[in-house]
């Protein structure tokens, strides 16, 4: 399977450099907005770097061994004028209360496995896993332990928040 994450072919909104912006998602595809009644997680951009936002869920469609849709997460943020290494971002968003963390990790884990199997990681200087949740956007116990793991797994960090932060 050859999976270019960057082919023009997908689905991609216009690069933007604003300092903050929304992310939403339809249960369609994930999206960009400024309607604060729509944002499940904010993108803090204060430096104004320029970031490409990609929806990947219903959009990068990879199907496993059954022919079936593997769940991925909804969008991917990455900095493209970033040289000599842009920086990434998966983001899985939620709206519901309870036990939706195991399922966003996993859906982040899917991409990163597909993304790591089609792309250099070392070609990326910050790469970043984020769980976001609308209805329970404070995480109020430690998940250390598991973002370590997933660090060490993945080479991506794990954030547990209702933010993206994208690093000047």
């Amino acid at each position: 399977m050859n999976i270019n994450f960057f082919d023009p072919k997908y689905h991609t909104e216009a690069a933007r450099n604003d300092s903050v912006f929304g992310l939403s998602d339809d249960n369609r595809i994930a999206f960009t907005t400024d309607d604060p009644s729509l944002i499940i997680a904010n993108v803090s951009n204060p430096s104004k770097v320029l970031v490409q936002f990609v929806p990947v869920d219903h959009n990068i469609i990879v199907k496993d061994n059954l022919g079936q849709d593997v769940s991925m997460c909804d969008a991917m943020v990455y900095t493209p004028d970033k040289s000599p290494k842009m920086d990434i971002h998966f983001i899985e968003l939620k709206d519901q209360m309870a036990n939706w963390m195991p399922k966003a990790i996993s859906q982040l884990e899917s991409t990163i496995q597909i993304f790591s199997q089609n792309h250099v990681l070392e070609d990326f200087r910050y790469r970043v896993a984020t769980a976001a949740n609308k209805a329970h956007p404070q995480f109020n116990y430690s998940m250390k332990e598991k973002c370590q793991e997933f660090r060490e797994k993945y080479k991506f960090r794990l954030n547990i928040c209702a933010q993206v932060d994208i690093k000047q």
